[in-house]
This record gives structure tokens, sequence and C-alpha cells, in this order.
């Protein structure tokens, strides 16, 4: 099979990039649910993951699949329209957001 870079849109999103899961073996990676994970003991995430809604396994798969879908470096998912909107303008150097002139 060809390489996932090399694979139209469809395939991307139905492979998931060509993911094993490596515990399960699974073609599809499983659905992360979990909302809070373990600390380590000097209270760092070195797991890689602090709050399960925008940081966890599952999230991560999904912007990486979307952004290989755009040919993107990288995507963002969000849990709502609003929450991408808000990033959006906060991510806007200041200035360019300026009101309309009288």
């Amino acid at each position: 099979m060809a390489e996932p870079s090399r694979w139209n849109p469809r395939t991307l999103a139905a492979q998931a990039l060509g993911t094993l899961d490596p515990l399960t073996r699974a073609v599809v990676p499983p659905l992360h649910v979990a909302t809070t994970f373990i600390r380590d003991p000097d209270n760092e995430y070195r797991s890689g993951y602090a709050y399960g809604r925008p940081d966890n396994a599952t999230v991560r798969q999904t912007e990486a699949v979307i952004a290989a879908i755009e040919g993107a470096h990288e995507a963002l998912v969000f849990g709502s329209g609003m929450a991408a909107a808000t990033s959006v303008i906060l991510a806007m150097p200041q200035g360019r957001a300026s009101s309309p002139r009288r």
C-alpha cells in the first residue's frame, strides 16, 4: 500500500493516517475519553496530556488527520464554533481588529 502522504483525502480519513494501535493492534485508533490524567510526583504532566477535552490522544489524532487532508503542517479542533472564532480573534496581532473609522 502507498505511503499515507500519497493517499487521497478519503483514504486518509478512513485509515486515520494508517496508524495501528500498538496495544490492541486496532486499525483505527481507539477513542480516549478520559477527562483528567494522573500527574507525576512533582505535579507535572509528562504523559503529554493534561485535561481531556482539548488535550488527549483522540484530539491530537483528529488534528493530524485533518492537517493531512488539508495538506497543512498542523490543525486545531475546537469544542465549538465560538471557541474557534474566539481563538482566531485572540491570535491576531494587536491593532489589526480596529473599530471602523468615522
